[in-house]
C-alpha cells in the first residue's frame, strides 16, 4: 500500500472514530473536540449507528442545495442524535440514554460582523431536552452550543449564555415546542423529519477556533 492510500485510509479511520465519539458522548463542547459531561446524565445517542449518523450527514447535505438565502438568526436543522425526555419528569429513570442531542444545519448560516457564512450542512447545534409534558406529548428542546467548520477546515463557534434559543416543529416557527414520540417505551422526537433551530437573538460574529481535527463535518 503506498503512502497516498495510506493517509486517506488514515483520514477515513480518524472521521470515523470522531463520528464514533459523537455517538458514546452525545454532547459536544466547542469545535476542538473538548467533551463536557455532565454526572447527572448517561451521555448516549438514541438508536443511532455509526452509518444512521453517516447518512444523516449526507443526508444534510444534499438538502442543503436546496436552500441559498444564509440567515444569522435560525436555520433549519436534522437531528443527528435523538434524545429522550424520559430524565425530566423520572428522577430513577435508568438507562444508557441522554436528554442531549446533536442537530446539523441545512440552510446556511451567517454572522452580522465579519460577514461569517456557512454552508448548509456545516455547522451543527447541541441541544439539550428541559421539558416535557406527556399529556399533550410536546417537549421543549434548547440550543446550547453552535459549532462550524468552513471549507479551509478551520473551527469556529459560537457560546452565549447558558442557552442560545430553541427547537421548534418547521410547520410551527415562533414556538418552542417539539412533538414528542414513544418509540420502545422512550420518549423521544422525530427524528426523520426537519425542524428549525431558533436563536434568541441574531449572531453577531462567531469565535475562531483553529484548524479542525477531524476535517469538514
Amino acid at each position: 500500500m503506498n503512502m497516498k492510500k495510506r493517509l486517506k485510509k488514515a483520514k477515513k479511520l480518524v472521521v470515523s472514530l470522531f463520528i464514533g465519539i459523537f455517538v458514546i458522548l452525545g454532547y459536544v463542547n466547542d469545535i476542538a473536540g473538548v467533551h463536557e459531561l455532565t454526572s447527572n446524565y448517561n451521555f448516549r445517542f438514541l438508536s443511532n449507528s455509526e452509518k444512521t449518523i453517516k447518512e444523516k450527514l449526507i443526508l444534510s447535505k444534499i438538502e442543503a442545495l436546496n436552500y441559498k438565502l444564509p440567515n444569522s438568526q435560525n436555520s433549519i436543522v436534522k437531528f443527528i442524535g435523538k434524545p429522550t425526555f424520559n430524565y425530566i419528569n423520572n428522577n430513577k429513570f435508568k438507562g444508557f440514554y441522554t436528554n442531549h442531542a446533536m442537530l446539523g444545519s441545512i440552510s446556511p448560516i451567517k454572522s452580522q460582523k465579519r460577514k461569517y457564512v456557512f454552508d448548509g450542512g456545516d455547522c451543527r447545534f447541541s441541544s439539550e431536552a428541559v421539558a416535557f409534558d406527556e399529556k399533550s406529548m410536546t417537549g421543549k428542546i434548547l440550543i446550547t452550543n453552535i459549532t462550524c467548520i468552513d471549507n479551509s477546515n478551520i473551527g469556529y463557534t459560537l457560546k452565549g449564555g447558558k442557552y442560545l434559543g430553541y427547537i421548534s416543529m418547521i410547520n410551527k416557527p415562533g414556538i418552542s415546542s417539539v412533538k414528542v414520540i414513544s418509540e420502545d417505551g422512550l420518549f423521544t422526537v422525530d427524528s426523520s423529519i426537519n425542524y428549525i433551530a431558533e436563536l434568541y437573538s441574531p449572531i453577531s460574529s462567531f469565535v475562531k477556533q483553529g484548524v479542525s481535527i477531524a476535517g469538514r463535518f
